[in-house]
């Protein structure tokens, strides 16, 4: 499946100049790859914006380049639990499994989008996002506001889940093997499990066990994004590819024992693999 993933960094840079990089893009949108920005793209490019980081005019030209390149059908990535349902999870006992079909989901994303792409209201100002799905029309609330405060919840909830006591005689095998049980006792699907299509995320985790298991402080300030990052390695699950400018990022996720810790690239990276014909579609049978 060829999905690609952008993170806010390769969105920013569109934001400030054409980069070398972006011709290859806009020709590889052309052979049937699609481009979407992920969940936490939209939600820190939208809190630059209104912080004033990035300037109105600056954002206007991000959106004109993103436009040429993002797909159709989810121009935006849903996060974490949409995203499992996209990935095939199974949940009928689900109150709210109205709301999360794939073309609810495909619906939301595609209207959000065109919220982008249009002035957005003014701060502490409330608008209504319509779009139909399944015969219906839906409406959900925007306020740009919103943005900063979901960063700030997942960075709090980050800190919470890794301020404990050390562990002691930790196991990385132990830990995959734990999250990967974990994982497929919830979320259960039609076809392949979870715990593969997730096999990074348990990686992902045991790894950061290792390191609080070595003192690591979420509460400090140089690590306030690590639960924002962490974020990043559910569109692995999809499946799709990453696109990072964040160097540290990509040497987490390229160190990972996981068959999924190579679909991290640099733009420019990107870019030459594509150039040079070398660049395999994201497949969980790999």
């Amino acid at each position: 499946m060829k999905r690609i993933e952008l993170d806010t960094g390769v969105a920013r840079q569109l934001c400030y100049s054409e980069p070398p990089w972006f011709s290859a893009f806009v020709e590889m949108a052309g052979h049937g790859w699609s481009f979407h920005l992920t969940e936490i793209a939209v939600s820190e490019l939208i809190a630059a914006l209104y912080r004033g980081s990035i300037s109105e005019e600056q954002w206007k030209e991000g959106i004109m380049r993103l436009e040429v390149i993002l797909g159709k059908i989810f121009p935006t990535l849903p996060g974490k639990r949409d995203l499992f349902h996209l990935c095939g999870l199974i949940d009928e006992e689900d109150p709210n499994k109205e709301f999360l079909s794939e073309e609810f989901l495909a619906a939301y994303s595609i209207a959000m989008w065109e919220v982008m792409k249009t002035p957005l209201p003014e701060p502490n100002v409330e608008i209504r996002i319509f779009f139909r799905a399944e015969g219906k029309t839906f409406s959900a609330p925007f306020r740009p506001e919103q943005a900063s405060i979901e960063l700030t919840r997942e960075r709090s909830k980050w800190i919470e889940e890794m301020t404990q006591e050390p562990i002691t005689n930790f196991d990385y095998e132990k830990s995959v093997i734990n999250s990967k049980r974990n994982f497929d006792s919830w979320a259960k699907t039609d076809g392949l499990p979870m715990s593969l299509k997730g096999d990074i995320l348990a990686h992902a985790r045991a790894e950061w066990e290792r390191r609080l298991a070595n003192g690591y402080n979420a509460s400090s300030g140089k690590r306030k994004n690590d639960g924002i990052d962490f974020l990043l390695n559910f569109t692995f699950m999809w499946p799709a590819l990453l696109v990072t400018t964040d160097q540290n990022l990509r040497n987490f996720i390229r160190g990972l024992k996981s068959y999924q810790a190579g679909w991290i690239f640099f733009p420019q990276e990107l870019a030459s693999v594509w150039i040079a014909g070398n660049l395999a579609e994201p497949d969980w049978s790999t």
